[in-house]
């Protein structure tokens, strides 16, 4: 490496050397013509003298370019591969991080981590749901690869209760890509992380009190009433029912209405802008699953380069909802029992606290975008899924429809035949049947992917389980932990 790097720069100095001295002998012959007599003895003159110089002067410099030109090429090719040595070493390290601990997990791939034919061939709660099956009784928590980055799935149920009621604090960050300048959907609850976190999802937690939801129901219940016109007005037709469409436009209008306040139109359009943006949600991705995997596997690179994950007609669409929305109704002051009344507020509210020393301010007009665009996502599609599957199982299974039949009829006989809040309340077979659905299709899996901060390391040094510790498992900053259960 020494005599490289003498090479390279005795092979500079003679460049340089030789070419200063080519250019001053020039400057010479220049000079000297200038004393000739004639204009045709000059030429001669200079002629001969610069070609006397050139012939072996020019050959030096040449050997001595190519010469530099070699090593220099050669110091590049060097810094390459030995930086991609050392990526792939870091890499390869990375992608056997639980192999070197000797805890239980499936043997990665490189993209895709423990989600092998994801989408293509299976769901991500099937992929959940087998790694459980396989690794339940082997301890506390087994791992797995989230793309390319290690992650725990905790499988005792008292270090799930640890985790998301004790030591809560330590795990609220989930530690997924978010990038609120280049791309502003993805600053919503969901996705950030810290203090911004917490001071969120208290404010937006009081959407959902008791006293809220009860506001919302008559909205809900004409929208009802209209989906129940337009299937009389299918069944009329003789027409085939596809139940998950119906469900998702009855979904997208009461999301848009209770949430949003506007008027979606999806059962009587089934075309409608709203509806079709919330099928293109979960279907149009701006990048293919490989670069989306990465995404995902490296959150804080991605951020650095400016990547973005949403579809840019989605955002446009979002933000251009946003801001018409809260144009109307502060020029018309418009004021209503809904989410985007609380945005409005929370954009106006000036700062809000998160502790002593610190504020938050107010939302900007991106934020409540973000805010929109969760609470749309993750409303419209997961009520309409639970919709479908419950409706198609009391249909292949006449006597449970039959006796959830009876008890709607009983309670609603006992508030004169009118379905209200308290009355949906008092439907307890109603809400076992929902609670079987939810055990039948899936989302009996609750897990939840949370980043295990530096803070919970040191906090949990010399705490054990099954004689496993924590804090081994901790020690790497890029982790992330799984909560794992089954409902029962």
């Amino acid at each position: 490496m020494i005599d490289s790097r003498r090479t390279q720069a005795t092979s500079g100095l003679v460049f340089v050397y030789f070419g200063a001295r080519l250019l001053l002998d020039a400057i010479k012959v220049c000079y000297a013509t200038r004393c000739a007599v004639s204009a045709q003895a000059q030429l001669i003159m200079y002629t001969s003298n610069l070609s006397s110089i050139l012939t072996w002067k020019m050959v030096i410099f040449a050997f001595c370019v190519l010469n530099f030109t070699i090593s220099l090429t050669l110091v590049l090719f060097a810094s390459v591969v030995a930086l991609l040595t050392a990526m792939t070493y870091l890499f390869w390290r990375r992608m056997n991080y639980w192999q070197e601990h000797g805890i239980p997990h499936d043997k990665p791939s490189y993209l895709y981590g423990s989600f092998r034919g994801l989408t293509k061939l299976y769901g991500f709660s099937e992929i959940i749901r087998s790694m459980y099956q396989r690794y339940k009784h082997t301890g506390p928590f087994c791992g797995y690869y989230f793309f390319q980055r290690p992650a725990v799935m905790v499988l005792d149920t008292e270090l799930v209760k640890n985790i998301l009621i004790k030591d809560f604090s330590n795990f609220s960050d989930r530690g997924l890509f978010h990038n609120e300048k280049d791309d502003p959907l993805t600053g919503h609850l969901f996705f950030v992380d810290g203090k911004k976190w917490h001071v969120l999802h208290g404010k937006l937690s009081s959407t959902f009190t008791e006293r809220k939801v009860r506001g919302m129901f008559p909205c809900v219940r004409d929208i009802a009433q209209q989906m129940i016109s337009t299937l009389d007005q299918l069944i009329e037709r003789n027409q085939n029912v596809e139940v998950k469409e119906l469900m998702g436009r009855y979904t997208t209008d009461v999301i848009g209405k209770c949430a949003l306040g506007i008027e979606c139109n999806s059962l009587a359009n089934p075309n409608a802008e709203c509806r079709a943006i919330g099928r293109r949600i979960f279907t149009d991705r701006r990048h293919g699953l490989l670069v989306s995997g990465l995404i995902q596997g490296f959150p804080q690179l991605a951020q650095k380069l400016h990547m973005a994950t949403i579809h840019p007609d989605i955002e446009k669409f979002f933000m251009r909802l946003v801001r018409e929305n809260v144009e109307y109704r502060e020029k018309y002051n418009v004021h209503g029992n809904d989410f985007m009344e609380l945005l409005m507020e929370l954009n106006k509210g000036g700062k809000l606290r998160y502790d002593k020393n610190d504020e938050f301010k107010g939302l900007t007009v991106e934020e409540m975008t973000a805010q929109a665009f969760f609470f749309f996502a993750a409303g419209s599609e997961k009520s309409s899924s639970t919709l479908s599957f419950t409706l198609y199982e009391l249909a292949m299974q006449s006597e449970l429809q039959d006796r959830l039949r009876c008890e709607i009829n009983e309670t609603l006989c006992q508030h004169d035949n009118e379905l209200c809040f308290e009355s949906l309340n008092e439907m307890t077979y109603m809400k076992q049947v929902i609670a079987g659905m939810y055990l039948l299709i899936g989302f009996a899996i609750k897990y939840e992917i949370v980043y295990i901060s530096q803070k919970l390391y040191v906090s949990t040094r010399y705490y054990h389980i099954w004689r496993v510790k924590l804090c081994t498992i901790m020690s790497y900053p890029a982790i992330q932990s799984t909560l794992y259960r089954l409902a029962h």
